[in-house]
């Protein structure tokens, strides 16, 4: 019977999908989800029967029906009793479910709990696209940050599954986007002693010059709060980073104890005397090891992607990208820290344009008073200190819990013989039939790590180290399995 349902005509769900590709199969009860959908839309099925089956949202499709589609719930919450003919294990059901749901006028909202705020529930069809608008506002940033601004303002079932599908197939991140390789040496993380006690300096560059005639990109992030500072230049010589360094961190957060860079040129000079006359100790990494100054490093790696997601086509206006992308990073919450940087530098969070926090009515505030804003104040004050003392705890067990997960990483791969190959990120490997990037080799700073065009692995050679590639025009060559990576997305056209 399932295998007769078919979706009707002029149905909004349906039109924003292919029906006779994006039909989705439940597993458990074999009933095609869109098309059970629309026959309950138009009348054709009663909702206690549909209430059986899944949603056929994910990999895994559950039993449970989207709150946007329980009219059940609704009713309850609209008029505080429950639909005719509903029997007792039907009632605990809506009522159980109702408890976590309420309208605000005539939007569906999620009520706050010790996590989140009130959020909005919107409907099926605008999930994917609220879903692109947040990765997008978000920098291009991963599963976590993106999900992380979401559930801010929104609710949805399955909210990771639809960000996963989003983000596996989002262009410019499957072009941008490269496997990092584990080192085959021993972690040894720097302490963080004190907030605002350590900054790390870094310069990128040059990229194209920007129209404001800018070259590189200057970066700095505080050790403990993880705040971060960046800058455009027009060059990288002393003086420019010595008055910027001046300008930006030590006039607006004051003097450090400490500033870490490389061994770079634009380091010493005018560089070094700023350090001497200001008493901050200066700390070299080693030569030709940047992961001493891994705090920044990885961020360097952070914003260029970021960058090179957003500028236009002559990748002249990164200058001018680079504010909102800082104001991503600062309102991300960074995993060391265990909250946003803005949280732990203000004691509050930054919301991204377009995701400000829901409008609802507040009551009329109560007359101020000097012993009401003093002890206000107080109570900020205090805040802030139990931020801070949480801030540099929670850094200093991250730091433990990498440290031992890197130690355990490299005696494996050390005992195994792989030290050298070991990868962070596995990709999987791409087999016969895959739509296929190939690596950019000639890449300079902005640019995708991966060509753009899209190609057809045919076969592979006895060992598969090398594949034969297909283009829309039949032309074939082999290629390096290593240089390969697997398209996301839907088929291209042409094959």
């Amino acid at each position: 019977m399932a295998d007769d349902f078919t979706s009707p005509e002029h149905c909004a769900l349906c039109d924003r999908l292919d029906p006779t590709q994006d039909l989705i199969r439940c597993t458990s009860c074999k009933l095609r989800y869109h098309a059970v959908t629309c026959l309950h839309q138009h009348g054709a099925l009663p909702l206690d029967w549909l209430s059986g089956v899944c949603d056929g949202i994910g990999p895994n499709p559950r039993t449970v029906l989207d709150i946007t589609l329980d009219t059940d719930v609704h009713y309850f919450l609209r008029q505080g009793t429950y639909p005719n003919g509903k029997t007792e294990k039907e009632k605990t059901r809506i009522r159980k479910r109702a408890c976590r749901f309420d309208f605000q006028d005539t939007q569906l909202c999620r009520k706050a709990d010790a996590a989140h705020g009130i959020r909005v529930v919107p409907a099926i069809e605008d999930c994917m696209p609220l879903t692109k608008q947040g990765h997008e506002a978000a920098g291009h940033f991963g599963l976590k940050h993106v999900r992380h601004f979401l559930q801010r303002k929104y609710y949805w079932n399955n909210i990771t599954h639809t960000i996963t599908t989003v983000l596996a197939e989002c262009e410019a991140c499957q072009l941008v986007n490269r496997e990092q390789l584990i080192a085959s040496w021993e972690n040894h993380p720097i302490p963080v002693l004190a907030l605002f006690h350590r900054w790390h300096i870094d310069l990128m560059g040059p990229f194209a010059k920007s129209g404001g005639g800018n070259l590189y990109t200057i970066v700095a992030v505080e050790a403990a709060r993880k705040w971060v500072e960046a800058g455009a230049l027009p060059d990288k010589t002393a003086l420019t980073v010595k008055e910027w360094v001046w300008r930006e961190l030590i006039c607006r957060y004051g003097c450090p104890h400490e500033i870490v860079t490389d061994n770079g040129n634009e380091f010493e000079g005018e560089f070094r005397y700023l350090m001497d006359e200001c008493h901050i100790d200066h700390h070299h990494t080693s030569s030709h090891h940047p992961r001493a100054n891994g705090a920044v490093e990885k961020l360097n790696y952070t914003i260029q992607f970021g960058l090179a997601k957003v500028v236009n086509s002559h990748r002249n206006d990164w200058d001018l990208r680079l504010p909102q992308l800082l104001l991503a990073i600062r309102s991300t919450r960074h995993e060391s820290v265990r909250m946003e940087p803005s949280v732990a530098h203000m004691g509050k969070p930054l919301m991204l344009p377009g995701f400000a926090a829901l409008k609802l009515q507040l009551p009329d505030p109560e007359p101020e008073s000097s012993t009401a804003n003093e002890a206000a104040t107080k109570q900020r004050q205090t805040a802030l200190e139990e931020i801070g003392k949480s801030v540099l705890r929670n850094v200093a067990q991250a730091q433990a819990i990498q440290s031992a997960k890197y130690s355990a990483a490299h005696k494996r791969a050390r005992d195994a013989g792989t030290a050298s190959s070991l990868r962070s990120e596995t990709l999987r490997a791409p087999i016969v039939g895959d739509y296929v990037h190939i690596r950019n080799l000639k890449k300079g700073k902005l640019q995708p790590a991966w060509e753009s065009s899209i190609y057809h692995l045919v076969e592979y050679n006895h060992d598969e180290t090398v594949a034969t590639l297909e283009m829309t025009d039949g032309t074939r060559w082999t290629e390096n399995v290593e240089h390969l990576k697997v398209y996301r997305g839907p088929s291209p056209a042409g094959f």
